[in-house]
C-alpha cells in the first residue's frame, strides 16, 4: 500500500529531523547542526552528523547518509511507506488512505499489520468481558476506587476471565492463525506445546504507541496473585523501554501546557487525568529510560516528576532525575504529603487539593538540597560533605552554568557552608566530570558485610524480601555506602521486576556501576549467611540511632541557646526514647 505522491514531502517539510534521529542516538548540539555516535557503525568517537536545516544525515566515519525516512528504515528494518507512517505517527500528523501496491509490503510489515489488527479484536474482548457476571466484583472495585465510566471507556479498561482459554478460543473462532497468535504477547506456550492466555482474571489496562494503536496490555491482579501488575513480553509492536503509557492521549495537552506531568502507575495516570491534568504519563513497569526521555522532547521541554513516597519511588526519581538533567529538560519535583501515591491522595483528599500540591512543585535543585540533607543530616562535616557529594552526580549532567550557580547557593545556604567553595567544587566537578568532591571509597573500602548483603539481595530470593523488609521499616537504608545499589534492587522489587545484575547495572550511574562490578568480581569473597547479615542490620540500626542522637543534640543546643523551652522540653523526650532505644538494643545484641 502507497500513500498519495505528496504526503511524504509534507511529512518530511513538517518534521524535525533531529528530533527523530534523537530518540535513538544522542545527538550534541554543534552549532547549528548535531552530532553523534554513528547507528550504523562501532565507533567511540562521533563521526554521525546531522543537518537540521536541511534534514539530512551523513557519517564521516562509514558514509552512510539519507533523510528521515531513510534513517528509519534503516534503523527500525522497515519499507519506505511504513517509515513514512512512523514518522508521520510521532510528528501527531493525520494519515491518509493508501492504494494498493503490493511491491512496498514485507513479512515483517504483514506481521505487525497482522498483530495490530489482533491487539484491537482482544481489546474488544477483554472490553466486552467487563460487563459480564465474572467481572461483577472489579466493577464493584472500579467503582470504589473513583474511576469514572468515562474514564473507563476513555483508557479502554477491561477484564481476562480466570479462564486460561477464553481469549484463545475467541480469537480462534475469528479465524486468528497460530503463527499470528504466538509472537503477540498475548498467549504463553505450555510444555506441551499448547497456547493458554498470559492475562488471567485480571484487570486489564491497554498500552498504546504514541500513534494511538493498542500494541500491549498491563493486567492487575484482583487477588493475591504475583506480580501485582503483569505486562506483554517484548513483541515486534512493544518495547517497553520505549513506550509511554497514555502519550497518545496526553500529547496534545503536553504540547499545550508546554510540560509532561510523569507518575509512577496506571492507576496515578487515570486519576491525575480525571483530576483534571490531560498530560500525564508513565513509564510503563519499568524505570525511565534514555529513549522514554527523549520521546516526551519531541513534545515539550519541561517535567514535572510526581513519583510515589516510598523509598523505591523516591529511589526511581533520583535516577530519573539524572536522565532528564542530561537532555536539558526543566525538571519539577512533587512530593505529596501524608506518604500518599497521586491515586490514594486524589481518591483521599479531591482534585483541588492535588492542584494546590502541583503548584507547589520544587525545582529540582531544591528537591535535591533537601534529599540530600535529609539522607545524610547536616550537622556534622562529614555530614556536610555527604550531601554534597550526593548532589554532585547530577551536577555533572547539568548544562547551565546559571542553574549550577543557583544550586551551590542553595545547597550553601541550607548546609551552612561558604556558598563560593561549593560553587567552585561544583564548577570543577562539571569540568572534570567528577562524581564527588573528595576521593568516594572504592568498592574495596565497603564494609564487607555490606558487600555480603549486597550479594543476598541478587543471588538470594528468600533473604531477599526479608532483607528489605528489615532495611525500610527501621529506615536503614541511608546508613548504606551503598545506598544507590540496593535502592536499585528495593526499586525493582517493588515493580515486580526479575532481579539479575544486568538489569540492576544497567540502572545505575557509571560510578555506582563499577562499586557493583567490584563487589561481584571480588576473589576474596566467600558465601554469605544469613546470621551475619542480620548482625550487620543491627550494626545499621546502632549507627542510625546514634546518627539520630548526634542530630539531636545538635538540635537542642540551638533550642536551649534560643531559649525555646517547649521545643527544648520535646527534644529531651526524644533524646530519652531515643537513649532507651538505643539501650534495648545492645541488650538484644548481648543476649
Amino acid at each position: 500500500m502507497a500513500f498519495p505522491s505528496d504526503f511524504a514531502q509534507h511529512v518530511k517539510s513538517s518534521v524535525d529531523i533531529a528530533r527523530v534521529i534523537g530518540e535513538s542516538v544522542r545527538l550534541k548540539k554543534t552549532g547549528n547542526n548535531y552530532t553523534g555516535l554513528c547507528p550504523f557503525h562501532q565507533e567511540k568517537t562521533p563521526s554521525f552528523s546531522v543537518h537540521a536545516t536541511r534534514q539530512f544525515y551523513y557519517c564521516f566515519g562509514c558514509g552512510a547518509k539519507g533523510d528521515v525516512f531513510r534513517f528509519v528504515m534503516e534503523t527500525e528494518k522497515v519499507p519506505f511507506p511504513q517509515a513514512v507512517e512512523r514518522v508521520a505517527q510521532r510528528a501527531g500528523i493525520p494519515i491518509p488512505a493508501r492504494v494498493p501496491s503490493p511491491d512496498f509490503e514485507t513479512p515483517e510489515s504483514r506481521l505487525r499489520a497482522a498483530l495490530e489488527k489482533v491487539h484491537e479484536q482482544a481489546l474488544r474482548f477483554f472490553q466486552n468481558q467487563l460487563q459480564s457476571s465474572e467481572a461483577a466484583p472489579l466493577r464493584e472495585l472500579i467503582k470504589k476506587r473513583g474511576v469514572t465510566q468515562e474514564s473507563v471507556a476513555e483508557f479502554g479498561l477491561g477484564y481476562a476471565p480466570v479462564s486460561g482459554s477464553a481469549l484463545i478460543g475467541h480469537l480462534r473462532r475469528e479465524g486468528v492463525p497460530r503463527e499470528i497468535l504466538e509472537p503477540s504477547g498475548l498467549f504463553v506456550v505450555r510444555d506441551n506445546g499448547d497456547l493458554v492466555d498470559r492475562f488471567r482474571g485480571r484487570w486489564i489496562f491497554p498500552i498504546t504507541a504514541a500513534s494511538g494503536k493498542v500494541i500491549a496490555f498491563a493486567g492487575r491482579a484482583l487477588g493475591s496473585d504475583h506480580p501485582k501488575y503483569l505486562n506483554s513480553p517484548e513483541t515486534p509492536l512493544y518495547s517497553k523501554s520505549r513506550v509511554l503509557y497514555n502519550l497518545s492521549r496526553a500529547r496534545d495537552a503536553i504540547r499545550a501546557a508546554g510540560r509532561a506531568l510523569l507518575v509512577e502507575g496506571y492507576m496515578d495516570v487515570i486519576a491525575v487525568w480525571q483530576a483534571g491534568n490531560k498530560n500525564v504519563v508513565a513509564s510503563c513497569g519499568t524505570a525511565l529510560t534514555e529513549a522514554q526521555v527523549r520521546l516526551l522532547t519531541k513534545y515539550c521541554t519541561a517535567i514535572v516528576v510526581n513519583y510515589d513516597p516510598d523509598s523505591a519511588g523516591v529511589a526511581a526519581a533520583d535516577r530519573s532525575l539524572a536522565l532528564l538533567l542530561e537532555e536539558s529538560m526543566d525538571v519539577k519535583v512533587l512530593r505529596l504529603p501524608g506518604g500518599l501515591d497521586p491515586d490514594r491522595f486524589i481518591v483521599e483528599r479531591g482534585a483541588k487539593a492535588y492542584a494546590e500540591c502541583l503548584d507547589r512543585a520544587q525545582p529540582f535543585f531544591r528537591y535535591l538540597a533537601d534529599r540530600a540533607i535529609e539522607i545524610h543530616g547536616s550537622a556534622t562535616p562529614e555530614a556536610k560533605l555527604a550531601s554534597l557529594n550526593f548532589i554532585l552526580p547530577y551536577v555533572t549532567k547539568l548544562p547551565d552554568k546559571l542553574i549550577r550557580s543557583e544550586l551551590s547557593a542553595d545547597i550553601a545556604q541550607k548546609l551552612g557552608v561558604n556558598s563560593q567553595l561549593v560553587a567552585e567544587s561544583f564548577r570543577k566537578a562539571a569540568v572534570e566530570r567528577k562524581d564527588s568532591i573528595a576521593a568516594p571509597k572504592s568498592a574495596g573500602h565497603l564494609p564487607a558485610a555490606e558487600a555480603m548483603l549486597i550479594r543476598l539481595l541478587l543471588d538470594d530470593a528468600e533473604a531477599r524480601q526479608e532483607i528489605a523488609d528489615a532495611l525500610l521499616s527501621k529506615g536503614l537504608i541511608e546508613e548504606l555506602e551503598s545506598r544507590s545499589i540496593v535502592e536499585t534492587i528495593l526499586s525493582m522489587m517493588s515493580l515486580d521486576s526479575q532481579i539479575d545484575v544486568i538489569t540492576v547495572t544497567e540502572q545505575l550511574l557509571e560510578p555506582h556501576q563499577k562499586t557493583l562490578a567490584n563487589i561481584l568480581f571480588d576473589k576474596d569473597a566467600r558465601p554469605v549467611s544469613k546470621s551475619e547479615i542480620s548482625a550487620y542490620i543491627s550494626a545499621l540500626e546502632r549507627k542510625h540511632l546514634e546518627n539520630r542522637r548526634i542530630s539531636l543534640r545538635q538540635r537542642l543546643q540551638d533550642a536551649q541557646r534560643s531559649q525555646q523551652a517547649d521545643l527544648v522540653v520535646n527534644l529531651l523526650k526524644e533524646k530519652n526514647e531515643l537513649d532507651k532505644m538505643l539501650v534495648e538494643l545492645l541488650q538484644r545484641k548481648d543476649s
